[in-house]
């Protein structure tokens, strides 16, 4: 029909008009979007697609993250506190992060315990709530936090509020995150993560560590082989493949990627310590509940009746501790895995 005609010729001229815009451009387009929308404009044409490659993968935090706090007492309980910062994998990828789980209260009366995201950028001191969840319920309910992540600056963190009364707690379960990202033309870095996914090897644990470690270093030496020319090792190959990874330079340099990402974000993994900050990030993210809680007791808010954050179902195995214990670590670890690449190498050269 000539309407049917109309329109498909206006989407044509729409489809060769965003043709013409550069492709970095496109990606900034798509950064202001909301994730739904972005989809969308990446659907436009195969050049948008190839270059955006947006798609969704999630990101379990692992065992152990059941968390249940509990109000310091009626006077307190209404202030909100920080619980852990946010770690973001693959951070200079991702449009979108959905923080999911399950939430509730204690059970009966008043509902007023929230989570919050807040978007901190301490060069400048600016600090903004960029999700906040409905009221918890009495019973179990899914969670659902949503903020886009357009600064490649900014510190994302999980706060909470309990509710003012004696007896008041919140609870949070089964916490994962769901992140929309630009991904490679060919999506290999969501087929990489699905397929480490679907065999229980994603963890944003430090326990993993190894793990993440010893896999980058196979990618490296399997990409290495193949950009030289020669034949993979027979037994890595196996492995990779059995594993879901496609053997070929893109798709191991993708997991090259989210190795690297995993093991630079999982020390992240750890409750924050009360900071001096926090009261800044007070007042400009939930003023009148700050000056309410004041007015109330303006004695009471001291670090130590804050409530802290505890794990109902702590991590097996034992966590790292300090930064610096970390790092000596993960460098002890550094120096094994060089050591067991000049073996693998030695190996191969032998055959």
């Amino acid at each position: 029909t000539p309407q049917q005609q109309t329109a498909t010729m206006e989407q044509q001229q729409q489809e060769l008009s965003l043709q013409r815009v550069p492709a970095e451009l496109q990606k900034r387009i798509a950064n202001f979007l909301q994730y739904r929308d972005a989809f969308r404009f990446s659907q436009v044409n195969r050049q948008i697609q190839d270059y955006l490659g947006m798609s969704k993968i999630r990101v379990p935090y692992g065992k152990g993250t059941n968390f249940k706090w509990a109000a310091g007492g009626p006077a307190n309980g209404n202030l909100p506190c920080r619980s852990i910062t946010i770690p973001l994998v693959m951070k200079n990828r991702v449009h979108t992060v959905v923080l999911h789980g399950m939430y509730h209260d204690q059970g009966w009366g008043n509902n007023h315990g929230k989570l919050y995201v807040v978007a901190s950028q301490f060069a400048d001191g600016r600090h903004t709530v960029v999700a906040e969840s409905p009221p918890a319920k009495h019973r179990e309910s899914p969670l659902a936090l949503e903020f886009n992540t357009v600064d490649d600056d900014v510190t994302y963190s999980l706060w909470y509020k309990v509710g003012g009364g004696e007896g008041h707690t919140l609870s949070l379960s089964n916490l994962s995150m769901e992140l929309i990202l630009f991904d490679e033309p060919s999506f290999y870095i969501s087929k990489n993560f699905h397929a480490l996914d679907s065999r229980q090897a994603l963890s944003l644990q430090p326990q993993f560590q190894f793990h993440f470690m010893l896999l980058q270093k196979a990618a490296r030496v399997l990409l290495e082989q193949i950009e030289q020319g020669e034949h993979p090792d027979i037994n890595m190959t196996s492995f990779m493949e059995s594993t879901g990874i496609d053997m070929n330079p893109k798709s191991l340099l993708a997991l090259d990627q989210i190795t690297s990402s995993m093991m630079e974000t999982s020390l992240a993994e750890q409750e924050e310590e009360f900071s001096l900050e926090d009261d800044e990030i007070r007042r400009q993210c939930f003023p009148l509940l700050s000056e309410q809680d004041e007015e109330e007791a303006p004695d009471v808010v001291l670090p130590q009746l804050i409530p802290r954050m505890m794990e109902v179902e702590p991590p097996q195995g034992e966590l790292l501790g300090d930064d610096d214990d970390a790092l000596d670590v993960l460098a002890g670890m550094e120096r094994d895995m060089e050591d067991m690449e000049a073996m693998i190498r030695r190996a191969m050269q032998d055959d």
